[in-house]
Formats: C-alpha cells, structure tokens, sequence
C-alpha cells in the first residue's frame, strides 16, 4: 500500500503508473488467451492420465 501512495505522488510517479495501466490494458485479454489454453491442456493431460490409468486398473485388474 505505501508503494502505490509513493507511487501517486510526484511526475514520475504518474508516468509509471500510466505505463503500468497501460501494459495492464495490453496484457490482460492475452493473460486470458493464455490461462485458457493453459487450462485446456491442463484438462487434456488430467484425462489423458485418467484414461490411462483406468485402461492399466482394467488390465492389469
């Protein structure tokens, strides 16, 4: 919290944080993009392993 007080006062203070607003603005529907893709892979590897596993219980059952 201080460093956003420190932050709000002065030029140089407003110059960072528009920059960082700035960057914010960019980056969040790409941050997005990338926790979805990130999230279907996740799914994909859980119910490859799932598959896999229940494939071995079967088996080896």
């Amino acid at each position: 919290m201080r460093l956003v007080l420190v932050l709000a006062h002065g030029s140089e203070g407003d110059r960072s944080r528009m920059i960082m607003a700035s960057m914010v603005v960019v980056v969040m529907p790409m941050g997005r993009v990338i926790m979805a893709s990130m999230v279907m892979t996740c799914v994909r590897l859980i119910k490859r392993a799932l598959r896999r596993m229940f494939v071995y219980r079967v088996t080896h059952g």
